[in-house]
């Protein structure tokens, strides 16, 4: 997913790029969660917009689900990324405090963060249903909840997801414009990437 003018901006634009992790079984503990693992990585190119840019946009994750080797078929999730744009000038920043320094030392780094969207599909173990809900990211080793990403830079983090009852998770509404990337994922163990579309609302 690209955004801006690249003629404003020396000939590049902003993104997002999301790749598939090989994500292994989890195990549903009684109190109706599982480990928290990383199911992708996600890279946000930034670079400075003059034009406007997005405000949000939605990954759906789709996935084939094996529970104790029985398969239940494919199911979608939906992860909505909330993205804050914010001007390069200002100081302080909005985020991460002086500009110049740390996080904003290229201008004032721009914020991402996720939730679980409740356009997601869910499945049954028993006559409980469960859904495959996002915690937020892993930056350099440590959990977050918010990525904030530094200007004129490629910045990863992995994004991390849990296993949890689906009347646990934490649901969006869903009134953005919908970034698709499908994977697979059999036994909860993704084994391929497809390809990206992007569908506009």
């Amino acid at each position: 997913m690209r955004w801006g003018d690249p003629a404003e901006a020396g000939g590049n634009q902003s993104g997002y790029d999301f790749v598939a992790l090989a994500i292994p079984s989890l195990t549903v503990n009684p109190s109706g969660g599982s480990a928290v693992t990383s199911i992708a990585t996600f890279r946000h190119v930034n670079f400075p917009i003059f034009s406007p840019s997005i405000t949000s946009i939605d990954l759906l994750f789709t996935t084939d689900v094996e529970v104790d080797g029985n398969p239940l078929g494919t199911v979608n999730f939906v992860y909505s990324f909330l993205h804050d744009e914010t001007p390069n000038t200002a100081n302080p920043c909005a985020f991460g405090g002086a500009n110049g320094q740390g996080v904003n030392i290229n201008g004032c780094a721009d914020r991402v963060r996720t939730n679980f969207n409740s356009q997601s599909d869910g499945f049954l173990i028993g006559t409980d249903l469960y859904a495959l809900d996002v915690v937020g990211f892993l930056v350099g080793g440590n959990p977050a909840t918010e990525f904030l990403t530094t200007e004129r830079q490629n910045n990863t983090a992995e994004i991390r997801g849990q296993l949890v009852l689906y009347s646990q998770a934490v649901p969006e509404p869903a009134t953005w414009a919908m970034m698709i990337s499908g994977f697979g994922l059999v036994g909860f163990a993704a084994r391929r990437r497809r390809a990206s579309q992007l569908v506009s609302a």
